[in-house]
């Protein structure tokens, strides 16, 4: 009864003459069918887009599982929930990377900032792209981000993205918006681009599944899936994304 999906188009802006040129090529070659349903000289549309409201389907899970008694919310040390389980998951986003188990990869971070814009007059089922992104929000109110900074240690708003992002939605929407809040996030990725998934090869008791960059609402069910599918009947983990792929 909770409402986490829209149906989205993407309009896709040129942002210079070389994307233009690879555009046309690629869609001679027809590697963009059947994602491209139009395209003029400014860019192209993407049909079968969604938005996913992550913050609505987290609460919601949650509830769910807290109402059913299957879930416990308390800090916990991983080796100390260990001695008291057969198995502990470490899904702890890129707060996994100091884990010692997991020293050994080579873990790259990245910060991301978004800004959420009180805007009105957007078309409220398209996403503008074009180097950074504008999702239309409820409400009168609009996302815009994202930033792309290498290393960054701290998830904690800055300046310098604040004024890159306001540019952004000012090139993107041509309308007057008012910023109502800033936000950043780490994103952890591998050298592969890939996420991780399975038991430590040094301590079987302990699992993971990380790394999935910027890709998280698209790699996290399929991440999850395999676990239970690896818990109830024995299955093996994807060699794309086991994390024994490392050693």
């Amino acid at each position: 009864g909770v409402r986490v999906w829209r149906e989205m188009r993407i309009r896709r802006r040129f942002r210079d003459e070389a994307e233009r040129r690879s555009f046309a090529e690629r869609q001679e070659r027809g590697e963009l069918a059947p994602f491209v349903e139009a395209s003029d000289a400014d860019g192209f549309w993407i049909a079968g887009a969604a938005h996913v409201d992550l913050p609505v389907l987290l609460a919601a899970a949650r509830e769910r599982w807290r109402v059913a008694g299957c879930l416990q919310e308390k800090p916990g040390d991983p080796d100390e929930l260990r001695r008291h389980h057969d198995l502990v998951v470490l899904c702890t986003g890129a707060a996994v990377r100091r884990d010692p188990r997991l020293a050994h990869l080579s873990w790259a971070v990245a910060k991301g900032e978004s800004l959420t814009l009180e805007i009105s007059g957007l078309a409220p089922d398209v996403v503008v792209s074009c180097g950074h992104w504008l999702l239309p929000l409820v409400g009168g109110q609009a996302k815009v981000g994202a930033t792309y900074a290498v290393g960054a240690e701290h998830a904690t708003p800055t300046p310098a993205a604040r004024k890159e992002l306001e540019h952004a939605a000012a090139r993107l929407t041509e309308r007057i918006f008012t910023i109502r809040d800033q936000e950043a996030g780490l994103r952890l990725t591998l050298p592969d681009k890939r996420p991780v998934v399975g038991r430590c090869p040094a301590s079987p008791g302990m699992g993971v599944a990380a790394g999935l960059g910027s890709k998280g609402v698209l790699f996290a069910p399929w991440l999850a899936r395999q676990w239970a599918d690896h818990l109830a009947t024995g299955a093996s983990f994807d060699p794309a994304v086991d994390v024994a792929r490392f050693d």
